[in-house]
């Protein structure tokens, strides 16, 4: 089986434990949610949510390897999670998951992960739409742990690229911390 990849010198490597959020002391926040789309027929139902949020992703970032609408056909069809958050009624963001393997694309085959273990990533939350402080450390923190409860699973990792300080910033205002486990 052909793997894509993942050259690890250039990244940070992050773990956090569904325990972590275990008695935590912590508020949810109900005005975000998600809509959760497991197969390419949901990501059909939900065409306008998936493409406005699309729209959003181009309109804050240039980013030539940016999904497509029939990528996220794909990514999901492929297994991974496309977990569109909402804002009230409003799509304004996503990220991914995996509960088999880490992806480089969330559409290429890459390590296996332990039945327990669970790979997030591609988190965004449009600029245009934040309509509260920390947004994205809100959303954020709440799709982990959901994510994790989702799936029934113990521990979720993600890499953030090096260059991306707020990212791994934001990651680790979230409960994680670094740790390798992307096999060299």
């Amino acid at each position: 089986m052909n793997t894509a990849k993942i050259v690890t010198k250039d990244i940070t490597q992050l773990k956090v434990s569904v325990d972590h959020y275990e008695n935590r002391d912590y508020e949810w926040d109900g005005r975000f949610t998600f809509d959760v789309l497991t197969t390419p027929i949901e990501v059909k139902a939900k065409e306008a949510k998936v493409r406005r949020v699309l729209e959003r992703l181009n309109d804050d970032i240039t980013w030539p390897e940016a999904p497509t609408y029939e990528d996220v056909l794909e990514m999901v069809e492929f297994g991974s999670q496309c977990w569109i958050l909402m804002y009230e009624d409003l799509a304004c963001g996503w990220y991914w998951l995996n509960t088999e393997q880490v992806t480089k694309d969330f559409k290429s085959p890459g390590q296996k992960l332990k039945p327990h273990e669970v790979y997030l990533g591609t988190g965004t939350v449009s600029r245009k739409d934040k309509k509260v402080v920390n947004a994205s450390q809100i959303a954020f923190r709440q799709a982990i742990e959901l994510g994790l409860r989702y799936n029934r699973k113990e521990v979720a990792y993600l890499y953030c690229d090096n260059w991306n300080h707020w990212s791994i910033k934001l990651c680790k205002g979230s409960g994680m911390y670094e740790h390798k486990f992307i096999d060299e």
